[in-house]
């Protein structure tokens, strides 16, 4: 059986038993760990989520497969602090509108600004 291609065509990469989407993001993964080995980030994280809620409320997304709902999120590609802010960064080889409101929405929630990198930057 032959592997789905890619919806931009996008290699993904296997390293250290994790996923990456993409060589481009694997690349920038390993940037903010010398980074972080070199002292000028901190707490690095990866696929970070963020539940999108409303006033208590989750927001949800009706489809044919989750006639109820199911609970919307904003996951980051990567967090860490610099200069003591705390940093979401989203690495977009090609950005979409659902990509660009799903951020927008999580800025909105969270109060934070969503620093994107990468071709779509």
């Amino acid at each position: 059986m032959v592997a789905p291609r890619s919806k931009y065509r996008a290699k993904p990469v296997v390293a250290d038993g994790e996923r990456f989407p993409s060589q481009a993001e694997f690349r920038r993964w390993n940037e903010l760990r010398m980074l972080e080995r070199a002292g000028v980030i901190s707490g690095l994280e990866r696929q970070k989520a963020f539940p999108l809620v409303i006033d208590g409320k989750p927001i949800l997304i009706r489809s044919e497969g989750y006639p109820n709902g199911r609970k919307a999120k904003y996951t980051a590609d990567f967090v860490y602090f610099e200069n003591g802010e705390r940093i979401v960064e989203e690495f977009k080889g090609k950005d979409t509108t659902e990509s660009r409101l799903r951020r927008a929405v999580a800025e909105a929630i969270y109060g934070f600004r969503i620093r994107v990198t990468g071709r779509a930057a």
